[in-house]
């Protein structure tokens, strides 16, 4: 790391080099922002400048240039991109020092996803892609059929999208579906509606839905931003906005304890210009409760000018891909959770890939295929297996029972056979009252060996087993967009 005079001569240096190229001249108080505005590509390029700032420099020294050297003010800050609304933490910032950070607590609460917890309201997304669409309307068919009918289900279709249309659709799918199905005009990118938005309860005690900081701007799931639909009510309740970046499928809560990934931690280092242990500090002050940190937090992971993470310091991307909670199960109540266990998916391995459907039809030739992908499990296995063993320890120090379930799966980025889905995962799941019995909501893969694995699994941890088909469709739908079930439904309350 720079020494700080030396990292506030290179911003300072930096800044007067633009102003120079364009003709800019700052005074004793700075430029006046009107001015900056009208010079031409200006303002774009201090954009990406504060982007770049941020990732070597911290948020109170990128500041307190732009203020001193510019004359920027924190709303003018805030409307180029930077963070400047945590200033307020930041007693010293115009000094560039970041002494004295007190995060507020804003006072609402993750709700809670337990196995013994009743589920009441579900939100879901038609998203314009027209083979998720029907991947949506048949995983709400399927839940309208399993769950209890004091469920309900508020689902975002396109605001050109046909209401009517959906809601005679959605009625044929079970007698009690107009009373539980309720239709919001949002514009989304992806299925996936875990990770826009988290549900909440608010300090006065009702259902909210809390959105995080942002996307990636780089990437397309920047369309899952909801900030700009933002109005009193988002999917019929109250919205909130994080002081954070993150995903959904990156938190979760169980009542008893609250698990982030390390992810998580590197982006907001690098995008708001914040410490390891600043960064921290304002999850716990976020996110009330027992809160852990999962993963290895590297800094040179994230890359800044893509706004994404180069490396995981996790097993997978998101948390739940790996590790389910399950609260209190059993007539013990001890806590449960369930942890993806590679090594029990590869004891498995050989019967899965005598399926045809596996190991038919790619480029190699089937015996060949069989061979390549079970070398490809295996080695995403060692590598995902020191940080699943990390996570083991803790859950263990913190008195879960840990049940461990089949997985197989190939690292993303080295999937040669991407046509078809070959990752069986078995973690991303729902968790819930379903009649009264503590549950746990999933979809098979059709592949009789490891379901059935599985569903040994989670009767072991204590909770009845409640597929959402037979068949595999679904699943395997959901898992070629790298997503499961719990993606792809975030519980308000």
């Amino acid at each position: 790391m720079e020494s700080f005079d030396l990292v506030v001569h290179n911003l300072k240096s930096e800044l007067d080099e633009m102003l120079q190229i364009h003709g800019l001249n700052s005074g004793e108080r700075g430029i006046p922002f009107s001015t900056l505005a009208r010079a031409s590509h200006f303002l774009d390029e201090l954009r990406m400048w504060g982007i770049d700032a941020l990732s070597r420099a911290h948020l109170v020294e990128v500041c307190a240039q732009l203020h001193g050297q510019l004359g920027l003010t924190v709303e003018q800050m805030g409307s180029i991109g930077i963070p400047a609304d945590l200033l307020e933490f930041f007693p010293g910032w115009r000094d560039g020092v970041s002494d004295g950070f007190a995060p507020r607590r804003p006072g609402y609460q993750l709700t809670t996803s337990a196995a013994g917890c009743p589920m009441s309201v579900l939100r879901l997304q038609l998203s314009p892609f027209s083979v998720t669409v029907s991947a949506a309307l048949l995983l709400l068919k399927r839940l309208l059929e399993c769950l209890d009918e004091d469920v309900h289900f508020h689902v975002a279709i396109e605001p050109e999208g046909n209401v009517e249309e959906f809601e005679s659709i959605v009625s044929t799918f079970h007698s009690s579906a107009n009373n539980r199905v309720q239709f919001f005009r949002l514009r989304t990118a992806s299925i996936f509606a875990q990770d826009n938005a988290r549900g909440i309860i608010a300090q006065d005690g009702n259902p909210a839905i809390l959105l995080p900081r942002g996307f990636r701007a780089s990437r397309a799931r920047a369309n899952d931003e909801l900030h700009a639909q933002k109005s009193d009510l988002l999917f019929g309740f109250t919205p909130y906005v994080s002081q954070l970046y993150w995903e959904g499928g990156n938190i979760l809560s169980d009542g008893h304890n609250i698990f982030v990934g390390a992810d998580a931690i590197t982006e907001n280092m690098v995008r708001l210009g914040l410490t390891e242990a600043e960064v921290r500090q304002l999850f716990c002050a976020e996110f009330d409760g027992a809160l852990h940190f999962l993963g290895r937090v590297h800094r040179d992971h994230f890359i800044s000018s893509d706004k994404q993470i180069g490396n995981t310091g996790q097993a997978s991307f998101h948390l739940d891909l790996d590790l389910s909670l399950l609260g209190a199960v059993g007539d013990d109540g001890g806590r449960k959770a369930l942890l993806a266990s590679p090594e029990l998916g590869l004891q498995v391995a050989d019967e899965v890939l005598n399926e045809k459907r596996m190991v038919a039809e790619h480029y190699l030739s089937e015996r060949d295929a069989a061979v390549k992908i079970r070398s490809d499990y295996r080695e995403y296995a060692d590598r995902r297996l020191p940080a699943l063993q990390e996570y083991r320890e803790l859950l263990q120090s913190l008195e879960y029972e840990v049940v461990e379930v089949p997985d197989l799966r190939m690292d993303p980025s080295r999937n040669l056979f991407s046509t078809r889905n070959l990752d069986l995962n078995y973690c991303n799941i729902l968790p819930g009252l379903v009649k009264g019995v503590p549950s746990i909501v999933y979809l098979p893969y059709g592949l009789p060996v490891i379901d059935q694995l599985a569903s040994s699994a989670y009767r072991k941890a204590g909770c009845h087993p409640v597929p959402l088909s037979q068949f595999g469709r679904l699943a395997n739908l959901l898992m070629l967009f790298r997503g499961g079930l719990r993606c792809s439904c975030s519980q308000v309350y």
